[in-house]
């Protein structure tokens, strides 16, 4: 009597593994909270946060984009948006294209912000392909002792 072992493949495994952990690493899509459709981005710019005594700084990496089609806002839940669109502008004629590798589209990032945030005094500006937004943390109140009555 032969009896062949059947080995199952572990391949099918690794690669949905694989496909999960990738998608940990998306960008995120959609507005949690929110009521609008799942928002699916063509590409995401490259953020940067930075966290200095008086404020955060966000840079995102934005090439290409004009200042005129990108959005920068904040929502009532303390989510900081940021959106926008980039366009080819020049017109291909002759399509002998060897490898395209620049990206178009729309792209959407968006982060919560800590209560902690002067969300009136958020400031946004454009240079060279970044896009920079200033966002102040709120003052403090000074620590101050509680008599604890008897």
């Amino acid at each position: 009597m032969n009896r062949l072992l059947k080995r199952r493949s572990t391949w099918p495994d690794l690669l949905t593994l694989q496909q999960e952990i990738n998608q940990l690493f998306q960008p995120m899509g959609s507005l949690r909270g929110d009521a609008r459709e799942n928002v699916v981005s063509d590409w995401s710019p490259a953020i940067d946060i930075k966290d200095e005594p008086t404020q955060y700084v966000i840079k995102a990496d934005i090439p290409g984009v004009e200042t005129k089609d990108v959005e920068v806002y904040m929502e009532s839940n303390n989510m900081l948006v940021i959106k926008g669109h980039k366009e080819h502008t020049s017109e291909e004629k002759e399509e002998d294209f060897v490898r395209i590798e620049r990206t178009k589209g729309s792209f959407i990032r968006s982060f919560y912000l800590p209560d902690s945030v002067d969300s009136d005094k958020i400031k946004a500006n454009s240079k060279l392909g970044v896009l920079t937004v200033m966002i102040p943390k709120a003052k403090s109140s000074a620590t101050r002792k509680i008599n604890i009555e008897t």
